[in-house]
């Protein structure tokens, strides 16, 4: 039978896991737009007005990559955190299990 905390605990790391997945996208969304912005900028059909929307878009780019790699790198760990304490948590159930038979 499971305690409270360690079903709240798999909540969380479901849920947890869900926003991991969420953010991995909106990183892989980030990149993409980037290089497709890249790419039509350093196209050899693109004029200097392309080129120069894409100076002025640049840091912009980066930034929002930047803010999704930490995005995922701060949930990825949370998830982490959440894990370790599940598996703590399953491990201690298990020894006391074991000890009372």
């Amino acid at each position: 039978m499971q305690r409270d905390g360690e079903h709240t605990a798999e909540i969380l790391f479901y849920t947890l896991l869900e926003r991991e997945n969420k953010a991995f996208a909106q990183l892989q969304e980030a990149e993409s737009d980037f290089l497709a912005r890249y790419n039509a900028a350093s196209s050899p059909e693109a004029d200097d007005s392309d080129v120069e929307e894409f100076g002025r878009w640049l840091q912009i780019g980066r930034r929002n990559i930047e803010c999704a790699r930490e995005r995922l790198a701060a949930i990825t760990l949370e998830r982490g955190l959440v894990r370790q304490a599940l598996i703590a948590e399953r491990a201690s159930k298990r020894n006391i299990e074991n000890e009372e038979s």
